[in-house]
């Protein structure tokens, strides 16, 4: 909550009447093109000025900085808006805001480490000894060539030990690959 609170202040995104909270990291969308349509940032001035103070590479840092912690929920996100840190656009800015809203309506969640409820929730009891033995699971996801102007795809995986996320990522893929099955495979073998 401190570290949110912080970045909130540190961008002026702090006036809860002048910026409202966001309950999603970045508004619905199934590619680049579609998240910079609708961020809509035409004739924006205030948007312009706020642009103008605040360095793109430190915004994302902190995100990022966020992300890796506590935040897995933004990784997707962070990954997308930090693929323009050389050139942003004024759009790229808005939806850096948007995150930051985001975080700021978002700043009680975050992750809890408890031995004791992963040894109750998540365990497999051995039948001759009926020690605890505590287990590693991971979910991994690619989407295939979402990126316009490269056509490479991006994957994504958590792997949770007793039931708690212990590592996350999301990035897009080094290669091109030709078929969803091998994004899938690429995202897969990251994983483990």
């Amino acid at each position: 909550r401190s570290y949110i609170d912080q970045i909130v202040k540190r961008f002026h995104l702090d006036d809860p009447k002048e910026y409202s909270g966001r309950n999603t990291p970045l508004p619905a969308c199934s590619s680049l093109n579609q998240l910079k349509s609708l961020m809509r940032v035409e004739g924006d001035k205030r948007l312009e000025e706020w642009a103008a103070a605040h360095s793109y590479p430190m915004i994302i840092g902190s995100l990022i900085h966020a992300m890796v912690h506590t935040r897995p929920d933004i990784a997707y996100a962070v990954s997308v808006l930090s693929r323009s840190m050389a050139a942003p656009e004024l759009w790229h800015y808005k939806a850096a805001q948007h995150l930051i809203l985001y975080l700021r309506s978002s700043r009680d969640k975050g992750l809890m480490y408890s031995q004791k409820n992963m040894h109750q929730q998540h365990t497999r009891v051995t039948a001759a000894t009926e020690l605890y033995d505590p287990f590693m699971e991971g979910a991994v996801d690619a989407s295939f060539a979402d990126d316009n102007e490269t056509h490479r795809s991006t994957s994504g995986f958590v792997v949770w030990l007793g039931g708690s996320p212990v590592d996350w990522e999301c990035k897009r893929q080094p290669l091109v690959t030709m078929s969803t099955m091998e994004s899938e495979y690429v995202a897969a073998s990251k994983c483990v």
